[in-house]
C-alpha cells in the first residue's frame, strides 16, 4: 500500500485527509512536527511515495530535505496560504493545497484526489472545478507570488 507523510499542525485536518485516503488505499502518517515526523518515518521504517507538508510548521525545511535526501525523488505537495512564499530550500513543489483554514467537506476529498494523483500519477479530475480550492491543476508548480 502507497504511503504518505502528512505534516501539518492541523490536527483534524489530518485526521479527515488520512480517513478519506485510506478509502484510496494510502497509508497516511500524520505528524504535527519535524521531530515527530522523523521519528515516525525510523520507527516505521517508512518508504513514502509522498510528502505532504505545511512549510509554517517548525522544522518542516529541514525534514523535507532529510527525507528527500534519503528517498531520493520524493514528490512533495505544499500545503500553503495563497500569497505565501515558498522557502528557498523547498526545491520543486508538484502541488498546492490552498486555503488550510477551509473546513468545507469537499476539501478533504479534493486533497485527497490530489495525492492519489501524486502517488499513482494519474490526473485528478473529479473534484477540479470545486471553486475556491485549486486555481491550478494538480501537477502545475506553485507561481511564485507577484510583488
Amino acid at each position: 500500500m502507497a504511503s504518505v507523510l502528512l505534516l501539518d499542525d492541523d490536527l483534524g485536518f489530518m485526521v479527515a485527509l488520512s480517513l478519506e485516503l485510506r478509502k484510496l488505499s494510502i497509508d497516511a502518517i500524520p505528524a504535527r512536527s519535524a521531530l515527530e515526523a522523523e521519528l515516525l518515518v525510523d520507527a516505521l521504517q517508512l518508504e513514502l511515495n509522498v510528502l505532504v507538508v505545511n512549510w509554517e510548521c517548525p522544522g518542516a525545511q529541514s525534514i523535507a530535505q532529510q527525507l528527500q535526501g534519503r528517498m531520493g525523488t520524493l514528490p512533495v505537495i505544499s500545503i500553503q496560504r495563497e500569497g505565501r512564499r515558498l522557502p528557498r530550500s523547498a526545491g520543486p513543489v508538484m502541488a498546492r493545497l490552498c486555503n488550510p483554514g477551509d473546513r468545507r467537506p469537499e476539501r478533504i476529498a479534493y486533497c485527497a484526489e490530489i495525492i492519489e494523483s501524486a502517488v499513482y500519477g494519474v490526473p485528478a479530475q473529479s473534484h477540479s472545478s470545486i471553486r475556491g480550492l485549486a486555481p491550478r491543476p494538480a501537477f502545475a508548480p506553485c507561481p511564485k507570488p507577484v510583488n
